[in-house]
């Protein structure tokens, strides 16, 4: 199954590259540019497919799109004569091969995984990425598994052990449960925390580094726009309300350490003054200005600023208020590894879940700060900017 399967993929990454080279002859040539274009987009899916809720088969078309859309910022600054036409067909190509690929992949050949019945394997649930089937006497042994399954308790049994023995000489994956769970679910529950050591919650220097450089060029870049909507939002903020139109709070950093935050306000004036307290659905703090531009995060502009001074990252754990993670800290497991990146304007744990607003939703988000920075990389960095799109767009999350 395994060796057809990389076969089947190499003759499509193939027929991509042809069928791009030949489009290309269409028009002013460039071909070099536009198979540069589909083996980026190819080399990005393969690489964001490891990672939970992009199963959809539309994935492919924002990755496309947005590759495309980079490309022809390139063409433009670099003044590169092409063809409207031939770039166009070349981008709608690319869109409708890849997401038809990606529907016909998930509905036709999903990632079969065996799996033997214990207390944890009932967390198991099917996807359109995965099937999980449960290993029996009366299995055929020569069922296409693209992969088997363990936890603790299969791994002191002898019998499993000689399956699981048997199938790994035969080059069959062998994967631990917990991993499984995470891949599907895109968090790292509570309840499995223990099976993680502190070495899977360490952050690659060299990527820090480089995420921290990227999100100087973009803030800088996109710095007019961010001046734009900023103007007209804080007009919008002097009309809605008396008070000022910057609100500041102490929220807890990267190291632990706290810093000063900045949003557009959106509640009226004194909304604290009887503490810090979590934003209800229908908070009757919120001025009706402050809920538009919390539906499509125009509060967060002034975080920008934050992020130049260093404080804060475009991606990242959302920075939560010191008054209430001095508290988390002891009473959340493994709540401190939040703070060993800088926080960001959007998260995964945002993208995936949306506001947290009780102690049991903060664990939650917990769950899902503690698989980003398990998996800390660009390539779930770039996951989380398509999604955050669609978040603005849709509201979805806001408080």
């Amino acid at each position: 199954m395994n060796k057809t399967r990389t076969i089947v993929n190499i003759l499509f990454i193939t027929f991509s590259v042809f069928f791009t080279y030949s489009i290309s002859l269409l028009g002013k040539g460039n071909s070099v540019y536009y198979i540069i274009a589909i083996l980026v987009t190819l080399i990005i899916l393969g690489k964001v497919k490891f990672y939970p809720l992009t199963e959809h088969h539309m994935i492919p078309t924002l990755f496309s799109v947005s590759v495309y859309f980079a490309l022809f910022l390139y063409f433009a600054q670099k003044d590169v004569e092409y063809s409207t036409i031939t770039f166009l067909v070349e981008a709608l190509f690319s869109s409708l091969w890849l997401t038809s690929w990606a529907y016909i992949k998930n509905k036709y050949s999903p990632i079969v995984l065996g799996y033997f019945k214990t207390e944890n394997s009932k967390n198991l649930t099917n996807t359109k990425k995965f099937v999980f089937i449960e290993i029996t006497p009366e299995l055929d042994s020569e069922i296409g598994l693209d992969g088997i399954i363990y936890d603790e308790i299969v791994a002191k049994d002898d019998a499993a052990r000689l399956y699981i023995s048997e199938k790994g000489i035969k080059n069959i994956p062998v994967i631990e449960l917990s991993t499984i769970l995470q891949k599907t679910s895109g968090k790292i529950a509570m309840e499995h925390i223990g099976l993680c050591s502190f070495s899977d919650f360490t952050i690659s220097p060299s990527y820090s580094m480089i995420k921290r450089f990227l999100d100087l060029i973009i803030v800088i870049i996109a710095s007019p726009l961010i001046l734009f909507f900023s103007i007209l939002t804080a007009i919008g903020v002097l009309i809605d309300s008396r008070g000022p139109i910057i609100f500041t709070q102490l929220r807890t950093g990267k190291g632990d350490i706290p810093f000063k935050m900045y949003k557009f306000r959106s509640m009226v004036v004194e909304s604290e003054k009887d503490g810090a307290k979590f934003a209800d659905k229908n908070d009757t703090r919120i001025t009706p200005f402050g809920k538009f531009i919390r539906k499509f995060r125009l509060d967060e502009l002034p975080q920008f600023y934050n992020i130049l001074k260093g404080e804060m990252s475009l991606i990242g754990p959302r920075p939560e208020q010191k008054v209430f993670t001095d508290k988390f800290n002891t009473q959340i497991p493994f709540y401190p590894y939040r703070h060993a990146v800088r926080p960001g304007i959007t998260g995964w744990a945002q993208v995936s879940q949306g506001y947290a607003a009780t102690v049991e939703q903060t664990e939650q988000k917990v769950e899902y700060d503690l698989y980003y920075i398990k998996n800390f990389s660009i390539w779930l960095d770039l996951l989380i900017v398509l999604k955050t799109i669609k978040t603005i767009f849709t509201g979805f999350g806001s408080r």
